[in-house]
């Protein structure tokens, strides 16, 4: 028999929630296998199998547990899983003699009490025990169906549909006819970034229009990396990015106490939409790469985000964040400073328009560029000088 537990992803870790299971129980399991997405504060990951055998489920979907918890067995053929109220009861103590019988008069006493309706403890998953507390449901009168006795979100969720519960949130999709979405996990985490942000930062935004004629013409030649596709304008603009800050070193700054810090190394975040909502993979030291460097780490950081392969590594030590959305028809947009970092760059579509040279109009392919920054940290004359800088490099380079 081998245990499943939630694994530990990241340092600051200390729960995870189960999204889904990939296979059911009693299904045979092969090593590497993937068996479970989990999701942490920041990541999805697929959980392999690290050993051979056959699934036993012990804990559901939608329900979160600390790390290290066992929520599943792998099992020889024949093989039974343990009985979780047995071995929760086995690893308190280990007794023997005249212990053991003491220990077993104890007990006999505990069930007698509980059959006397003695309040006993309850065996909740915190999930669940967050969703009693939103619908205002008591757990006292639940019988829970999970292993051991567990009372799972399912059962709160009965249980408030038969008493008629009233309090927040206790109007369920038969109600609105709209799909309910757990705030937790990745979505939590983005939501609490992003309202920390806005609540700590003194965020101005500044916008310029940028001819992006030698941008494309970069990108139509058709260079490529090695054995990857098309170098993309993500590529190009880290890259003018991670130049310009190397420039610019006051807008590759933090704040840590009473000091403005400015940070030695250059790690480009970029901005990548994943299932569970926006993340920010980090190109590490992008300013001692070449572009065509920069475009394999994107490509293999946007895999492990669509695959739910990435780690918190992958997301740890941005100094600056570049977010695009012109693949999204966006012209020109406000985006919200990382905590933690200076500033953050806003690109929007790339596209033809009317431009004036020397007196005449032309047409150019332009884009917007809005940089948002901090501005305790910075000023608005150094910061337009750094968008400036931004500016002249994308329509010289």
């Amino acid at each position: 028999m081998t245990e499943i537990i939630m694994p530990k992803m990241g340092l600051n870790m200390s729960e995870g929630t189960i999204i889904e299971w990939l296979a059911k129980s009693g299904d045979e399991i092969s090593l590497g296998q993937e068996i479970t997405s989990i999701e942490s504060e920041k990541v999805v990951n697929n959980l392999e199998a690290e050993a051979r055998g056959i699934l036993h489920i012990a804990v559901q979907g939608g329900e979160t547990v600390p790390v290290g918890e066992v929520i599943g067995y792998l099992l020889e053929a024949g093989e039974k899983p343990p009985d979780r109220r047995v071995a929760d009861a086995g690893a308190a103590s280990a007794v023997t003699g005249k212990q053991a019988v003491e220990a077993a008069k104890a007990g006999a006493k505990d069930r007698s009490a509980a059959a006397d309706g003695a309040k006993a403890e309850v065996r909740i998953s915190p999930a669940a025990r967050r969703k009693a507390k939103t619908l205002g449901v008591d757990l006292s009168g639940i019988t829970g169906t999970g292993p051991g006795g567990r009372i799972t979100i399912e059962d709160v969720e009965t249980a408030a549909e038969q008493a008629g519960a009233s309090g927040p949130g206790a109007r369920g999709e038969a109600d609105t006819g709209g799909k309910r979405t757990p705030f937790t996990g990745v979505r939590k985490a983005i939501a609490e970034a992003m309202s920390s942000s806005r609540r700590d930062t003194a965020a101005v935004t500044l916008t310029t229009e940028v001819d992006c004629s030698r941008l494309v013409a970069a990108r139509t030649a058709g260079t490529k990396t090695q054995g990857a596709g098309k170098i993309s304008y993500n590529a190009m603009l880290i890259r003018v990015v991670a130049t310009g800050l190397k420039a610019f070193p006051y807008m590759n700054a933090c704040l840590e106490k009473e000091a403005i810090v400015q940070l030695k190394e250059i790690n480009v975040g970029l901005a990548v939409q994943g299932e569970q909502g926006l993340v920010v993979p980090v190109i590490a030291g992008a300013d001692s790469l070449t572009v065509e460097q920069i475009q394999i780490k994107i490509d293999e950081l946007v895999a492990k985000v669509q695959n739910n392969r990435a780690t918190p590594d992958d997301f740890r030590d941005g100094t600056f964040t570049v977010t695009n959305l012109g693949g999204y028809g966006i012209d020109a947009f406000t985006p919200i400073i990382n905590p933690g970092q200076t500033a953050i760059l806003g690109v929007g579509r790339i596209a033809e328009r009317a431009v004036v040279r020397e007196g005449k109009v032309e047409v150019h392919p332009t884009c917007v560029l809005s940089l948002a920054f901090d501005h305790r940290l910075v000023d608005g004359a150094p910061a337009a000088a750094f968008l400036n800088a931004l500016k002249y490099s994308v329509e010289s380079d």
